[in-house]
C-alpha cells in the first residue's frame, strides 16, 4: 500500500546569494585547530578509535580540504570524522546552527516538514509534523524523498553523525534530520515523498 504525496512547505523559493568560498589555506588552518583540540582533549585516541583509523580519516579529510569550499561543504567534509570519533560528546557541528535555521526560515526558506525516526539500517518513518503536532502520515515509512531513495538519504546523513554506536547515531539523526537534510541536500520549497504503510 504505497502513496505518493507532495508536501508543500508553505514557503516560496528564495534567491540565494552565492555562498562565499573559503580558501584551502583557511580550511587547513581550521583543520589543524580541530586536530590540536582533539589531541588536547583526547591524548589517547584509542578511547574512541584506533590510531590507524583516525590517521586514515584525517588523511581523507586533508585531501578534500585542498580546494575552495563553502561553509556547508567544509562542514560535510569535517563531519565525516564524527562516526570515527565514536563519541556522542565530541563531534563536529555547524556553529550557530539554531541561529542559522531561524534566519533561513525568516528569509522564507523551508525545512523538511516531519519529525522522523531513523533506524540504524537506514529506514525512515514519520512520527509527526516538524512542529510536534500529530500527522495523518504518522507511522508511515518514507521510501523516497524528492526522487532519492530514503535509505540513501539516511546512509549519507548517518555518515556525518556523532555517537558511539549505529543505534545512537540513528537516534541523534532522528532528532535533527531537518537540519542534516538541509545542510546536505539543500532546502527545496517542496518535498515530494513516496510513503508506505508501516
Amino acid at each position: 500500500d504505497v502513496a505518493v504525496t507532495g508536501v508543500q512547505t508553505c514557503a516560496l523559493p528564495i534567491s540565494q546569494a552565492a555562498e562565499p568560498l573559503y580558501s584551502p589555506e583557511a580550511l587547513q588552518q581550521d583543520f589543524r585547530f580541530l586536530r590540536e583540540e582533539v589531541d588536547r582533549i583526547h591524548p589517547e585516541p584509542g578511547l574512541f578509535s584506533s590510531r590507524e583509523t583516525l590517521r586514515k580519516a584525517y588523511a581523507a579529510v586533508d585531501e578534500q580540504l585542498r580546494q575552495p569550499l563553502t561553509r556547508d561543504q567544509a562542514w560535510r567534509v569535517l563531519a565525516t570524522l564524527n562516526p570515527v570519533f565514536a563519541d556522542a560528546h565530541m563531534f563536529v557541528v555547524q556553529p550557530d546552527w539554531k541561529a542559522l535555521a531561524r534566519a533561513h526560515l525568516a528569509a522564507g526558506g523551508a525545512l523538511f516538514p516531519y519529525e522522523v525516526q531513523v533506524s540504524a539500517d537506514g529506514a525512515i518513518a514519520i512520527r509527526g509534523e516538524l512542529d510536534g503536532s500529530p500527522s495523518p502520515l504518522a507511522g508511515m515509512r518514507i521510501d523516497e524523498i524528492n526522487g532519492v531513495p530514503a535509505s540513501r538519504v539516511a546512509r549519507e546523513l548517518l555518515a556525518l553523525m556523532a555517537g558511539d554506536t549505529p543505534a545512537l547515531r540513528a537516534n541523534l539523526l532522528s532528532r535533527r534530520l531537518w537540519l542534516y537534510y538541509w545542510k546536505t541536500f539543500g532546502a527545496p520549497p517542496r518535498f515530494d515523498l513516496v510513503v508506505a504503510g508501516p
